[in-house]
């Protein structure tokens, strides 16, 4: 099966100060199957911090002899975002794309017990855009739509791997801050504002 569609979700978010979340951090699916993830937040005066993260994921089961799991997704990220400010503030956006792999070991005649997590790894980022704002840059805008975005894992699989009947959880993670402090003096709000929009995911084994 090399391409998989993602029919699991989860999101969260943390936040400090003044913030704003516009409209809900649940990704939008398409006949059953998660084909956007998003989120629109900003930090806004006189100071605030916000980092959410929004995921899809599907779970695979290694063939007998693979030794090597590998996940791609390819898609196309809309941005509307912006840091500015104004004075001796800063201001500061991010948003990345990346996959995280959970080995799991479930019940079966070779391993008795509840399933459990063996590990979990997330792989390098994808970096959307990384965008800053103060006195000697006062204003950034990553403003683009349908630009194209990859990002890509590798997961070896060991041999007692196979013969315990794990399987692999796959999260697609977007990740985004906005972060913004002013003083009495000045001025300063961050906003980012990405939806990332894949049609299926491209899974090997070797």
């Amino acid at each position: 099966m090399p391409f998989v569609s993602p029919t699991m979700s989860y999101d969260y978010g943390d936040r400090i100060g003044t913030t704003l979340l516009v409209g809900s951090l649940a990704p939008v699916t398409v006949g059953g199957v998660i084909a956007t993830l998003r989120a629109d937040i900003a930090a806004l005066p006189p100071d605030g911090l916000i980092h959410t993260v929004v995921a899809a994921g599907f779970e695979i089961t290694p063939p007998p002899g693979a030794s090597m799991l590998v996940v791609t997704v390819s898609g196309e990220a809309w941005s509307r975002s912006l840091v500015e400010a104004l004075g001796p503030v800063y201001a500061h956006a991010h948003a990345e794309l990346s996959i995280t792999i959970e080995d799991w070991v479930h019940r079966s005649p070779a391993v008795l017990g509840a399933p459990r997590m063996v590990s979990k790894t997330t792989f390098n980022p994808t970096i959307i855009y990384e965008v800053w704002a103060a006195a000697i840059l006062p204003f950034q805008a990553p403003i683009f739509d349908d630009s194209p975005f990859t990002t890509l894992a590798g997961m070896p699989i060991t041999p007692l791997g196979i013969r315990e009947y794990h399987s692999f959880i796959c999260w697609i993670n977007l990740i985004q801050q906005a972060d913004a402090f002013s003083t009495t003096f000045g001025y300063a709000a961050a906003v980012s504002n990405v939806a990332f929009s894949f049609d299926s995911v491209f899974v090997a084994f070797s």
